[in-house]
């Protein structure tokens, strides 16, 4: 809507322009004839007039444009703002084992998952099964799954 208006803005100037230049060629036109230059004068006024006009106007848009603007500007600040708040929420809900728990207990939990994560990844490259990672291990079975039972 905004741009809409300042088109329509552009172009009532242009065509007030253009009434201007062409009546000043008439006036160069009708130089020595009264009638003539009564009509051309006549004509300048009238363009005077609507250009005080399309001024009235242009100031009235301009407020109400500049409206529309802050308006726009501060539902896109609203809507950046949430997703701030978003953002803040999961980060929250991210350090709340580390805030509101003892910081023991979540680094000793990640530390046996990395551990864990890295034993299956050295399983799966040497292609090697539960009880042939205890050998490699050098210990001995005595439960099923003990090799992976922290890991789940």
């Amino acid at each position: 809507m905004v741009k809409e208006l300042e088109d329509l803005e552009k172009a009532a100037s242009e065509q007030v322009n253009d009434c201007r230049t062409f009546l000043a060629a008439r006036s160069r036109d009708a130089a020595g004839d009264k009638d003539k230059t009564k009509i051309v004068t006549d004509l300048n006024a009238k363009v005077a007039a609507a250009q005080t006009e399309l001024n009235s106007a242009k100031k009235l848009s301009g407020t109400h444009n500049e409206k529309l603007r802050a308006k726009a500007l501060i539902q896109e600040a609203s809507e950046k703002l949430k997703e701030a708040e978003a953002e803040l929420e999961k980060a929250t809900a991210a350090c709340v084992p580390v805030l509101e728990e003892k910081s023991e207990r979540f680094l000793v939990k990640n530390s046996v998952a990395t551990m864990c994560a890295a034993l299956q990844a050295h399983m799966d490259e040497k292609a090697l099964n539960q009880e042939q990672m205890l050998k490699e291990m050098g210990g001995k079975k005595t439960q099923p799954g003990q090799v992976c039972r922290l890991c789940g």
